[in-house]
């Protein structure tokens, strides 16, 4: 006697499975269902958007020669940085545009100033093909003011 009773949805059938479930393409059409199912929702969760900030820096962002700033990367639901933050799904890459003015750590995104100018530092998330860029200006910085002074007298 077995431990449980199998009864068929589609046609009642109840002494043993019937031809529905040992059916090889309803099985298949079940798995293509389940994977499109999944896919679904894979890209109704992925971010639309993402933008890149210099984090505690006025903007346009703006540091001296020898300075630093650090890129905040977002990912966001909606289209050009709308709706609500997401985790970011990869690594990010970050690049600058021109590297005699700043230079960027690809890792990090701490940008250093290098010399006198603007350049556009990006970053990129590969995981859901996003890309973000902000402006920074690097200036030289002012010399630093007198602190005292001297008179030299010569004779004629």
């Amino acid at each position: 006697m077995p431990f449980f009773k199998f009864i068929c949805t589609l046609c009642g059938h109840s002494d043993e499975p019937c031809v529905h479930f040992e059916n090889d393409q309803l099985k298949k059409e079940l798995k293509f269902l389940h994977s499109a199912v999944l896919e679904i929702i894979h890209l109704l969760l992925r971010p639309t958007s993402a933008t890149l900030k210099f984090k505690e820096l006025p903007m346009p962002a703006t540091i001296n020669i020898g300075g630093t700033a650090n890129s905040l990367f977002q990912e966001w639901t909606g289209p050009s940085g709308t709706g609500t933050v997401v985790p970011n799904a990869g690594t990010i890459a970050y690049t600058s545009d021109n590297t005699a003015v700043a230079t960027v750590d690809p890792a990090t995104g701490v940008a250093t100033g290098v010399g006198a100018g603007t350049c556009n530092i990006t970053g990129t998330d590969p995981a859901n093909n996003l890309t973000a860029s902000d402006s920074l200006t690097v200036n030289q910085p002012a010399p630093p003011p007198a602190q005292s002074a001297t008179l030299t007298l010569t004779a004629n």
